[in-house]
């Protein structure tokens, strides 16, 4: 079992952490993350998943070691309560095992693990390709991940709530000059470079 203390498990924590106040982006950082729980745990793969804001079907987020069929199960997976394991676990609220299963085929054993955010909501979920039983995975490296992971998706969280500020209205959320700004240029730095026209259209609404 993993102990709480143990100079990997700091490091791996240590090192996220790091990396999320650098402001890496969190699918690089999750990455990482999913790679050393492989490597502590001696999986194949690791991945997560996020819960998409209609709560219905859950999307590759980052993953490590994963390939073939099981990695291409991953494209999108439906919550419910039957189907691939994330799935599962994330309608249940509870680890849930079983084949992880692609499109060609080529079962793997997998154990999945919901996630949460930092409200305790249900946020997404963790894949252990190769598990089969939820007492696999040391308990002190499951609140490991699922800090990392709520932490991950609280600094995404404002880098958008930013981002919004940045380009977007206030009052109405409609993008902003200087949004409009940027993406002329950008547009205008496009044509450019692959020889095509731009136009740009005007309209005036008098006392709009």
């Amino acid at each position: 079992m993993t102990d709480p203390t143990s100079p990997s498990l700091v490091a791996l924590e240590r090192d996220a952490l790091q990396a999320l106040v650098d402001g890496d982006p969190i699918d690089s950082v999750l990455r990482d993350v999913a790679r050393a729980v492989g490597q502590l745990q001696a999986l194949p793969g690791v991945a997560f998943l996020r819960l998409d804001e209609s709560g219905a079907s859950l999307s590759l987020l980052a993953q490590s070691g994963l390939r073939g069929a099981m990695l291409d199960a991953l494209g999108t997976i439906r919550v419910g309560p039957a189907g691939q394991p994330p799935g599962v676990a994330v309608f249940t609220s509870a680890p849930a095992a079983g084949p992880l299963v692609g499109p060609a085929g080529g079962p793997g054993a997998a154990l999945a693990e919901p996630l949460t955010d930092d409200d305790g909501r249900i946020a997404g979920a963790l894949l252990l390709a190769g598990l089969s039983r939820p007492e696999e995975m040391p308990e002190p490296l499951r609140r490991t991940i699922g800090r990392l992971f709520a932490m991950a998706l609280r600094r995404d969280r404002r880098d958008r709530e930013v981002q919004d500020l940045i380009y977007r209205d206030p009052l109405t959320g409609l993008p902003n000059r200087r949004c409009f700004d940027e993406r002329l240029a950008e547009t205008f730095a496009r044509g450019v470079d692959a020889a095509c026209p731009v136009s740009v259209l005007f309209m005036d609404l008098d006392e709009f």
